[in-house]
């Protein structure tokens, strides 16, 4: 498709590029190999010795680092973490049956179900509103352009223009800011 965005700064258009093709562009990944061959003394002889290496590396230009997006929510480590606790604590209360704690039955079941609670008001805030508001986001960041000779960035149907390291703040202005976990609803 041909790019049809023209700069607000320098009304060119052969310098402008879409955002996430820069974004793309600057990262670039690759895997090196090598091997030696050397002689090692091991006591009173000398023994050939063979080495070998991997080296796998990836980078990114600092104009990529510049344009890119928020990373996507993830799922918290919280809840699976909070199973693997309330079945250790199925576990402790099932070989400690034969004692009289009760009241540690009791503290250790509120516990648990306060955390599970709590990690699922957070997942649920994950999915309901952060989630929604990430692909409005990524949209909006999906539809920006930059133009090379003015290093600036901005939507063709927008006013508005912001410098390449300031890309966050002409996005907040289409999707809001992110949107923060508060904890108790």
């Amino acid at each position: 498709m041909a790019n049809t965005a023209t700069c607000p700064e320098c009304h060119l258009l052969d310098r402008v590029i879409r955002v996430r093709s820069v974004y793309s562009g600057g990262i670039a990944s690759g895997t090196a190999k090598s091997s030696a061959v050397g002689v090692t003394f091991t006591g009173d002889r000398l023994a050939p010795t063979v080495l070998r290496g991997t080296t796998n590396s990836i980078s990114q230009s600092d104009l990529s680092k510049r344009l890119e997006p928020l990373p996507a929510p993830t799922s918290s480590i919280g809840l699976v973490a909070g199973i693997g606790v309330g079945l250790a604590m199925l576990i402790t209360i099932l070989l400690m049956g034969k004692v009289q704690a009760w009241p540690i039955y009791v503290i250790l079941v509120v516990s648990y179900g306060i955390f599970l609670s709590s990690e699922l008001r957070r997942e649920n805030f994950r999915r309901t509103i952060l989630m929604p508001w990430y692909e409005k986001y990524f949209h909006a960041w999906e539809n920006l352009y930059y133009c090379e000779t003015c290093d600036i960035v901005f939507a063709a149907d927008s006013k508005m223009v912001v410098r390449s390291g300031g890309i966050d703040n002409l996005l907040f202005e289409f999707v809001g800011r992110k949107p923060q976990y508060g904890g108790s609803r």
